[in-house]
């Protein structure tokens, strides 16, 4: 008896956990910058709510953009525009990087108003 209750309350924490990486609220984007050495480079992201549905590091203001895919050069053209015409976006966060920073795997740019 007392494993299926333990197991319950592990499968509420986990599928929690879920509901909390991806689709996060609308927001506007507050800076970004480009980091990193001649071989490779990090892009990165701050949001004015600084989401971190992954519980990465709690001082995390940035999220990571994955400059080596063509995905998030695509993703990080999208926040250049978004920011220059100060645009409301609905980031995908999920996961944490090696820095202990949210990744941005997805970025929906709603209509200015």
């Amino acid at each position: 008896m007392n494993k299926q209750w333990l197991m319950g309350i592990g499968l509420l924490a986990l599928s929690n956990l879920s509901i909390a990486a991806g689709w996060q609220d609308s927001q506007t984007i507050t800076e970004y910058f480009i980091d990193g050495d001649n071989t490779s480079d990090r892009l990165y992201v701050a949001f004015d709510q600084s989401p971190n549905p992954d519980g990465c590091r709690s001082d995390a203001r940035f999220a990571r953009v994955d400059s080596q895919t063509p995905k998030g050069k695509y993703l990080f053209s999208i926040i250049l525009s978004a920011h220059a015409s100060q645009q409301t976006v609905t980031p995908k966060l999920e996961g944490c990087d090696e820095l202990e920073r949210p990744i941005v795997t997805g970025l929906r740019v709603e209509s200015a108003p």
